[in-house]
C-alpha cells in the first residue's frame, strides 16, 4: 500500500488577508466548501510568521492541512490519505472541480493542483519558528509513519538542506526502531512557474520552467506555453506536456518518417493544432493535406512562440498543397462520410487514449468516434496513424487494443514506441488498416 499526498495551491490578494478577521473568514470559507468532502476541522492555531495552520480530517484516512501565509496571500492546501482510500479525492477531474469552487469562494487570484505524491491513525501538527510546521501521519494498520513540512523559502529553519533532513531520518529512525526511513525531494510551491507536471501514469515530474510565455483558458481547454532551457519552448494543454522544440523526433515518430511514402498521397490530420505534424508531412510532397482543429488560440500562439517546430505552415490557412479547418473534427469526418471522401492517410494527433480502470466514460467515447470515424475516411488500402500514450501505462493500451478487436469492419495494427525528451518516457504509437 502507498499513501498519496495531493497538493493543492491559491494566489490571494494580499490585501483580503491583511487582518486576522479576514484570515479566519478565508478559512471558513474553505472549510465550507470541503464539507462537500466530509472534511471537519480538528485543529487551528496562528503560526509564527503571521499566518494560520488548520488541520481537517474526514473518512477513508482523509486529512488535510491548510496553511495560510498571510503576508504573501498564500493558500495552500495539502490532503494526505492511503492509496486503498474510497474517498471522492481521486483523480485530476475531482481536484480540479475543487480548485475552481475554492479559487471562486475566496476569490482567489489563482490556483492549480501539483502532481500527487506517492509515500510508502492518527495525526499531530506542530509548528515552530519562521514559519515552519510539520504534520505526524501514523498508519497504524500499515505502520507507516509519515513527516510533511511547511515553511515559507525565506525561513531561517534548520530543516534548509538534504544534510539536515538526512540526520533527522537517523535520528527518528533510531529513537521510534524503524525498519526504514527516507527523505523525499523538496517540492517548491508558488513559484512563479509551475514546474511539476506528470507521467501517463501519474508519477510526478520536475522542470526546469523559467518562463510562462503564454497562458489562457479556451473554451476548450487549459493552453500554456512556458519556456525550458533543456527543451526550448514547451506546449502544454490541460495540465498535460504537448510538445516542445526537442521533440521533432515525436512527430517524425508518428510518421513512421522513411517508413511511409507520402508523396502525392491525400492525407487528413485531426488536431495537429500546434502545426508540428503539417510542416514535417509537407517535407514529403503530399498532393495534399487537410487538417481540423477546433482550438485556433493553439495555432495562434505556436506561429508566434513555436516557429522552429512548425515553421510558417501556421501563416497561412490555405495554399495549393494543404489547408488548415478551424473546426470540429467529427463534425468534419461526418461530412466527408457523407460526401464519399476517403484518404490514403488519416493522423489521429487528438486526445491520448485514457488511462482508467475500464473503458468507459466520457473520454472513451470520444475516443472511440474519432477512431471509428477516422477508419471510416480511409480508402481501402488507407492507414490510420496514432500516438497512444506512455509505455508505463501499459493497462490502459491494452485496453485501447481490445477496442480495436471490437471494432467493425475488422481492422489490423502495428504498434512501436520511442522515448520522447520532454515526455520523459516511451511513447506507443499505432498505425490502423482495413483487415480486409
Amino acid at each position: 500500500m502507498a499513501v498519496k499526498t495531493f497538493l493543492l495551491d491559491f494566489k490571494l490578494d494580499p490585501k483580503e488577508c491583511e487582518t486576522d478577521e479576514q484570515c479566519l473568514s478565508l478559512l471558513r470559507s474553505v472549510e465550507q466548501e470541503l464539507t462537500d468532502w466530509e472534511l471537519e476541522c480538528s485543529f487551528q492555531t496562528a503560526t509564527s510568521d503571521g499566518g494560520f495552520f488548520e488541520l481537517l480530517s474526514g473518512p477513508s484516512g482523509l486529512t488535510c492541512t491548510l496553511r495560510l501565509y498571510k503576508a504573501k496571500g498564500f493558500l495552500t492546501l495539502t490532503f494526505e490519505r492511503p492509496e486503498t482510500g474510497t474517498s471522492r479525492l481521486v483523480c485530476d477531474q475531482t481536484l480540479m472541480e475543487l480548485v475552481s469552487r475554492v479559487k471562486k469562494r475566496v476569490s482567489a487570484i489563482d490556483g492549480l493542483h501539483l502532481q500527487p505524491i506517492k509515500r510508502f491513525s492518527d495525526v499531530n501538527p506542530y509548528y515552530g519558528t519562521s514559519g515552519l510546521t510539520c504534520t505526524l501521519r501514523l498508519y497504524k494498520a500499515k505502520g507507516f509513519l509519515t513527516l510533511t513540512f511547511e515553511r515559507p523559502e525565506t525561513g531561517t529553519s534548520r530543516l534548509v538542506c538534504d544534510q539536515t533532513l538526512m540526520e533527522l531520518v537517523s535520528r527518528v529512525k533510531k529513537r521510534v526502531s524503524a525498519i526504514d526511513g527516507l527523505h523525499l525531494q523538496p517540492i517548491k510551491r508558488f513559484s512563479d512557474v509551475n514546474p511539476y507536471y506528470g507521467t501517463s501514469d501519474e508519477r510526478i515530474l520536475e522542470y526546469d520552467f523559467d518562463k510562462e510565455l503564454f497562458s489562457m483558458r479556451t473554451p476548450f481547454q487549459m493552453v500554456q506555453i512556458l519556456h525550458s532551457a533543456n527543451y526550448g519552448n514547451t506546449l502544454i494543454l490541460d495540465d498535460f506536456i504537448n510538445l516542445s522544440e526537442a521533440d521533432l523526433v515525436y512527430t517524425q515518430t508518428l510518421m513512421r518518417l522513411g517508413k511511409e511514402c507520402y508523396a502525392d498521397k491525400e492525407i487528413l490530420i485531426l488536431g495537429g493544432g500546434d502545426g508540428a505534424l503539417l510542416h514535417e508531412l509537407l517535407k514529403e510532397k503530399p498532393k495534399f493535406v487537410t487538417m481540423v482543429d477546433i482550438d485556433e488560440v493553439v495555432m495562434q500562439q505556436c506561429r508566434i512562440h513555436m516557429r522552429s517546430v512548425c515553421g510558417d505552415v501556421l501563416d497561412n490557412y490555405e495554399t495549393e498543397n494543404y489547408k488548415i479547418i478551424v473546426g470540429d473534427a467529427i463534425a468534419k469526418m461526418q461530412d466527408y462520410i457523407k460526401e464519399g471522401k476517403t484518404f490514403d492517410y488519416v493522423f489521429g494527433d487528438l486526445t491520448d487514449i485514457p488511462v482508467s480502470a475500464t473503458p468507459v466514460g466520457e473520454l472513451w467515447d470520444f475516443f472511440r468516434r474519432i477512431l471509428g470515424l477516422g477508419i471510416k475516411c480511409l480508402r481501402p488500402d488507407g492507414k490510420y496513424l496514432m500516438h497512444g500514450n506512455g509505455k508505463s501505462s501499459s493497462h490502459s493500451l491494452a485496453m485501447f487494443e481490445k477496442q480495436l478487436e471490437l471494432l467493425e469492419p475488422k481492422v489490423k495494427w502495428e504498434k512501436w514506441e520511442e522515448h520522447i525528451p520532454s515526455f520523459r518516457e516511451c511513447w506507443v504509437f499505432y498505425q490502423i488498416q482495413l483487415a480486409s
